[in-house]
């Protein structure tokens, strides 16, 4: 991938100057804006509050007067009961508009106000292929780290298994890592274009002895094939066992070195779109080769 430029998106220093002069003062009309629109959210409130006491209290007057006035009132007169209830609500809403006329209006600011827009979408698109850039520079010393023996020797059991199964994934292979217990000794499973796979990963700091392999032999009845993925490789028994054995039985025993090529291959396919039509047979049949 090649460094995004200025000069690629017909932009100067002297507008991206420009440019970032303008979105920090629209920064700061924004902070002044928004402190003048709660200075005004609470006027309005005080202005609710003006409009209450205002109804409180006359509805307290307007109360007592006809508490007094009772004896004389017609019992049927009930156009002095609405306005003994109306008119408090009447003052208390004209004492709330009143106020409110006071009360100036919130303003909106939009970035177009103080960005020019054609510029802004310029720098935008330089800005998004530059962290389009750095995600990749970042994603080429990650796959880096990752061909370095210290990487895969300072993970723990369950980031091995992890890292092994987001490799299996990166070239394609769809897997999955098991529950942390109840497993029957698989850390992950494949199923990959109708193949169903049984993997073990061991992150010993020591060679693998026949044991653990026939272990895994033992739980393919349901599976199509095995992997076993070790850290510091197998002993030459493990090794000797393993190569008599045909079908499903025949486990394909990684180590390290296997780990470290296909995560070149990763790289590649990550990088450079190189196609791997068969991601398994790197693993089943190129793989123990090396």
């Amino acid at each position: 991938m090649k460094e995004p430029k200025i000069k690629d998106f017909n932009l100067t220093k002297e507008e991206l100057e420009l440019y970032e002069k303008q979105k920090k003062d629209f920064i700061e009309k924004q902070k002044e804006n928004n402190y003048r629109n709660n200075q005004i959210d609470q006027e309005i409130s005080n202005c609710t509050s003006k409009g209450m006491t205002a109804w409180i209290i006359s509805g307290a007057i307007c109360f007592i007067f006809g508490m007094l006035s009772l004896e004389d009132m017609p019992e049927d007169n009930w156009f002095i009961a609405i306005i003994i209830i109306g008119l408090p609500i009447l003052i208390g809403w004209i004492t709330y508009k009143i106020s409110l006329e006071n009360v100036p209006s919130k303003r909106i600011l939009y970035e177009d106000q103080y960005i020019d827009k054609e510029l802004a979408q310029k720098v935008n698109a330089y800005n998004d292929a530059v962290s389009e850039y750095n995600a990749y520079l970042s994603k080429i010393e990650e796959l880096k780290l990752k061909k370095t023996r210290d990487f895969w020797t300072n993970l723990t059991g369950f980031q091995f298994e992890q890292e092994v199964c987001s490799l299996f994934n990166s070239l394609g292979i769809q897997s999955y890592c098991t529950p942390a217990t109840g497993d029957g000794g698989i850390d992950i499973v494949i199923r990959h274009k109708g193949y169903h796979i049984a993997v073990q990963c061991k992150h010993y700091n020591k060679p693998i002895s026949p044991a653990p392999v026939r272990q895994l032999r033992g739980v393919l009845d349901d599976y199509d094939g095995g992997i076993f993925v070790s850290l510091c490789g197998y002993t030459s028994a493990c090794k000797d066992e393993n190569i008599n054995k045909k079908g499903k039985s025949k486990i394909s025993l990684l180590e390290l070195r296997h780990i470290v090529y296909l995560c070149t291959i990763a790289q590649k396919i990550e990088l450079e779109n190189l196609k791997v039509d068969e991601p398994l047979k790197l693993i089943f049949d190129h793989i123990n080769d090396l």
